[in-house]
């Protein structure tokens, strides 16, 4: 009976230790595998024969499929091996003490540019057999290369390959900030970049200007230029020294037609933009500080035609002599608040060159005359527009003195308090005229009886004369109807 329970007793034991192992085994199976496949899909990777060499510590052999074609792995970076070469030609390395085996990794083995296998070993001494002998596989099976560079565009200079002339049509679409930055590749570019032919038209309108910036620009043949509410440093020029000494022969601009409106720029800087410029044909100073140099400066211009010194200070007697003198072509004339004196006023009025056509008086008050008006519509006969807003002191004869302008289209008379309304009606004996402009003398009644009485003529529809003025209404992109942009 004992020896039956200790039978029994042996039995279980093994039966015991048999399950163990079992356990044991399917947890290194566990381990080995990924936690994502289950034993199925391993089979997918794994066939009879290398769960064999696996389990006999035979080296694994790599099946590569020879469905992929030799342009793919060309451009994947690898090729294939001679058949000469055999796996078997690889021996395993001796085990050394930095190897580590898969089952103190606890993750599958895999192998870059390569098929991927999972296996379950056991113990020690077959994880480093399986280990060296698949990286001998990769060495056998697989060669790495560096692809040769192709020969590529991206550093072919073409605009070298170009004309002048081609070169020029593109870089005139690029403002002006971006020429000077051209400028700086090379003496090429640098050539191009300043051609007289990129820079006719220049806005610098509500820009500030540093030292010797604007003498620069001038420099490269502009011919239209705003500079309206810029601010402008000194100096001018860098080397205003030199120009000052011998300017007659050294340097002369190509400017034609310049807006200083509103610039903020000394004095002595604005007589060094002057200087340069003897070529003007319109020219807008409005708002600026003046002396006795700018108007000798202005007199050199003899083709000067259009003249704005609106607002202007420093306005003497002795300089408008030199511009009539000097500008015998000047056609339109804008002196409004200026604060002429009683001598400015005769002096200008008795020396008025007849090619005047547009005029611009307003502002004198209890300076301009009857006497003064009659001697002008004498002085230009030929006066389209004229503007004596503001003088208090004339009467019904400087307005039948302006009847006898025979080519007056454009009349301003606002604020002549001294006008009696009704004599405003033999205006309609002028056939030429076609704006009156008489805001704040009447009332609006009387402006509607007075618009029935002169149906040919539009009254009060300007507010702001726009003689010699540069730019009118919401156009800030062109000066004198011209573009300053390309």
């Amino acid at each position: 009976m004992a020896r039956k329970l200790k039978n029994k007793s042996s039995q279980s034991l093994i039966t015991e230790g048999k399950q163990n192992q079992a356990r044991k085994r399917k947890k290194d199976d566990r381990f080995d595998l990924p936690m994502d496949c289950s034993s199925k899909k391993n089979d997918k990777f794994l066939n009879q024969h290398e769960r064999r060499s696996l389990s006999t510590n035979q080296p694994i052999k790599w099946d590569v499929s020879t469905a992929v074609t030799t342009e793919i792995l060309q451009d994947m970076g690898v090729s294939f091996l001679k058949d000469d070469l055999s796996l078997h030609s690889c021996q395993e390395p001796e085990p050394t003490p930095h190897c580590i085996s898969i089952a103190e990794l606890k993750v599958p083995l895999k192998v870059a540019r390569g098929p991927t296998f999972y296996s379950s070993i056991n113990n020690d001494s077959q994880a480093n057999t399986s280990l060296n002998s698949s990286f001998c596989g990769v060495a056998d099976d697989f060669v790495l290369f560096r692809r040769s560079k192709q020969e590529g565009i991206f550093g072919k200079d073409h605009l070298s390959e170009m004309s002048d002339e081609i070169i020029l049509h593109i870089l005139k679409w690029l403002p002006k900030s971006v020429l000077a930055r051209c400028a700086q590749v090379n003496k090429r570019w640098k050539r191009l970049a300043y051609d007289e032919s990129l820079w006719k038209r220049v806005d610098l309108g509500k820009k500030h200007l540093q030292p010797g910036v604007l003498g620069q620009v001038i420099d490269r043949g502009v011919v239209i230029m705003r500079l309206a509410m810029s601010e402008v440093k000194l100096p001018i020029f860098n080397d205003f020294s030199l120009a000052l000494k011998r300017h007659s022969c050294q340097r002369c601009s190509k400017l034609q037609y310049l807006d200083l409106s509103m610039v903020t720029v000394p004095v002595e800087g604005l007589n060094e933009i002057l200087l340069v410029c003897k070529q003007l044909r319109k020219l807008s100073l409005e708002h600026c500080q003046v002396n006795s140099d700018t108007f000798c400066h202005i007199g050199v211009n003899t083709n000067l035609e259009v003249l704005n010194m609106a607002m202007c200070k420093g306005v003497t007697s002795e300089g408008l002599q030199a511009i009539i003198f000097g500008c015998r072509r000047l056609a339109s004339w804008n002196l409004a608040w200026t604060h002429l004196s009683s001598d400015c006023i005769w002096s200008l009025i008795h020396s008025l060159p007849n090619s005047i056509t547009h005029l611009n008086l307003s502002g004198c008050r209890e300076k301009l005359l009857n006497e003064d008006i009659a001697v002008l519509v004498q002085q230009c006969p030929r006066l389209h527009s004229l503007d004596i807003s503001d003088a208090t002191l004339l009467t019904n004869e400087a307005l039948n003195a302006i009847l006898k302008l025979q080519h007056l289209q454009h009349l301003f008379v606002s604020r002549c308090y001294s006008i009696p309304p009704a004599h405003y009606l033999y205006l309609k004996n002028m056939p030429s005229l076609k704006h009156l402009e008489v805001f704040g003398v009447l009332t609006e009644m009387a402006i509607q009886s007075l618009r029935f009485s002169l149906p040919h003529i539009e009254i009060n529809r300007h507010l702001f004369s726009t003689i010699a003025r540069p730019t009118t209404g919401i156009h800030r992109t062109s000066i004198w109807g011209l573009r300053v942009r390309d």
